[in-house]
């Protein structure tokens, strides 16, 4: 897949919880993020463990996430070629591409 973000896998850090990291114990590890407990408008309002881990997981399978998007809404142009795509399908696969694009940074 294109782009210059580091390919999947993505992995939470088993110490802290808080950072992604590419791959563990390679020399070609990189660090990818870090989520941090608090609030960046109030720093002292801090978000609470179970919120935090949502925000870790769901950032840890952003790459894995972003291909299988593709693949699928790839796949509904394929399934609907030739035909005449009902519009809720095609605001689907519109709604898709503007994502795959954010993603992408186009």
């Amino acid at each position: 897949m294109e782009g210059r973000y580091t390919p999947a896998p993505w992995f939470i850090d088993r110490f802290y919880k808080t950072a992604i990291n590419n791959a563990p114990g390679d020399e070609k590890h990189k660090h990818i993020a870090m989520i941090n407990f608090y609030n960046a408008i109030d720093p002292a309002e801090r978000i609470d463990e179970e919120e935090h881990e949502a925000n870790v997981r769901l950032i840890a399978a952003a790459p894995e996430l972003l291909e299988n998007l593709i693949t699928t809404n790839t796949a509904l142009i394929l399934a609907y070629q030739g035909k005449n795509i009902p519009s809720n399908i095609r605001d689907i696969i519109e709604e898709n591409r503007i994502l795959i694009a954010k993603a992408k940074g186009e």
